[in-house]
């Protein structure tokens, strides 16, 4: 989606991918894809999670080690995310994705917001549906045999 596109921008990555493209890619691909936010759209049930693929020899360790940041975040607990953020960005201070979520997380003075749902509010469903008004009818669209890019 465009949104995708433009949050590329935001967390220093060159392609960002949604839950609904993870699903499809093989069990080893999974394992270099990286949790980089969660977004929450005001009709959806479930927030989606956006994942970064991740490069290199270290790629596993990356995503593995990224998931104690991630988790906390996702939990609400941001003091902790930020320590662990800070553990983390000690090994790998050129994070992209890591730098972004801490300077998120800070714009909050590391509390997450009243009324936390795991992740950030997007206001419009077109944002990150695109042309299809929300998550199901993806999945119908798909079921019915209709092909389109996962964004």
């Amino acid at each position: 989606s465009v949104f995708l596109e433009g949050e590329t921008k935001v967390y220093g990555v060159p392609l960002l991918m949604s839950r609904w493209f993870w699903i499809f890619l093989s069990d080893t691909s999974k394992k270099k894809c990286r949790k980089v936010d969660r977004l929450v759209v005001n009709f959806s049930k479930n927030p989606v999670t956006i994942f970064c693929y991740e490069f290199g020899i270290d790629a596993e360790i990356i995503v593995e080690e990224s998931e104690a940041y991630f988790n906390e975040y996702v939990k609400g607990d941001w003091m902790k995310c930020k320590s662990e953020l800070n553990k983390f960005l000690e090994k790998r201070p050129d994070d992209s994705p890591a730098k972004a979520l801490y300077k998120y997380i800070e714009s909050f003075y590391f509390v997450s917001p009243e009324g936390w749902k795991g992740g950030k509010l997007i206001e419009k469903s077109s944002d990150l549906f695109g042309s299809y008004s929300n998550e199901e009818d993806i999945f119908s669209s798909r079921r019915a045999g209709n092909s389109f890019i996962y964004s």
